[in-house]
């Protein structure tokens, strides 16, 4: 009775588990049609099902961001896409959305050194459209060192050590190894700069999220903690300045500190949550 009980039992947990293959297959589905055409409010809700069955896919974070981004809330668009490159570190799509938004928020220092850092390492990646993407957020600057990086990586010769040092440096990488002597980080200069700065306290939070985002993006996770930890110095509440702590903590592979501190969220988030799991995991 026993054996049968538990070959039953295997059997229902086989079939609930076909039938949820078969559910997420239609949702996912019926998500890229509704994204198609231009149904951004139906697709988060869809992708909230999603979420809910567990079936949580970079393409549909990334539609996520994108649904946002066209409904105008840049905030949840810049979330989504820092959910979508928890999953998919090199989503190229991902980065040039994040580019879009830097600009629609005036931040086109930050959306420029977005569109560099792409054209400098995935420009024999990218394809024609990314690249007109590119042409169109960046100029053609921009866009045609990436057409000039994708002929030349292949006779591309070994970098120098003044070269290392130069790319180091424009990624914002600290290495003691080339530094003569201890310096000050560079991300505290800027600290300062900010609080020092005449605007209000919520722009002030802003700007140190915007450092914090540019300094994760390119590896630098002491500076994007940095930035963070200072702007919970201004307001402790801020929900956007927890998330993208709890993100930076779980990058480094702290899965239990980063879940601590998402629990100062107001109200749950169950994609934070998904997306802290995936990250220390992927540190494991």
């Amino acid at each position: 009775m026993g054996k049968a009980s538990k070959r039953m039992r295997r059997q229902n947990n086989r079939k609930q588990a076909e039938q949820q293959k078969r559910d997420a297959a239609e949702m996912e589905r019926e998500m890229t049609q509704l994204f198609a055409a231009g149904k951004y409010e139906s697709v988060l809700e869809k992708l909230a099902e999603l979420i809910a069955a567990k079936d949580v896919k970079p393409e549909y974070l990334y539609a996520g961001a994108c649904s946002y981004y066209e409904l105008g809330d840049l905030e949840r668009a810049t979330q989504w896409v820092s959910n979508t490159l928890t999953y998919a570190p090199n989503h190229v799509d991902a980065r040039i959305l994040l580019a879009r938004i830097c600009m629609a928020q005036k931040r086109e220092e930050d959306a420029r050194s977005i569109l560099e850092f792409l054209t400098e390492h995935d420009a024999a990646d990218l394809t024609d459209a990314q690249r007109a993407a590119i042409r169109d957020i960046g100029g053609e600057t921009i866009a045609d060192a990436g057409e000039e990086g994708a002929l030349k990586q292949d006779e591309k010769e070994e970098d120098t050590e003044e070269d290392t040092l130069a790319l180091l440096q424009r990624l914002k990488k600290k290495d003691p190894a080339f530094e003569e002597e201890p310096a000050e980080p560079a991300e505290q200069q800027k600290i300062r700069d900010v609080l020092a700065q005449s605007v209000p306290l919520t722009e002030k939070v802003r700007i140190l999220n915007a450092f914090a985002g540019a300094s994760y993006m390119t590896g630098d996770a002491s500076a994007a903690l940095a930035f963070l930890k200072a702007a919970l110095g201004i307001d402790e509440s801020d929900a956007a300045t927890i998330r993208n702590l709890a993100m930076a903590v779980a990058a480094q592979g702290d899965e239990e500190k980063a879940l601590q501190i998402a629990a100062k969220l107001p109200m749950t988030d169950f994609v934070l949550l998904q997306a802290i799991q995936m990250a220390a995991k992927s540190r494991a």
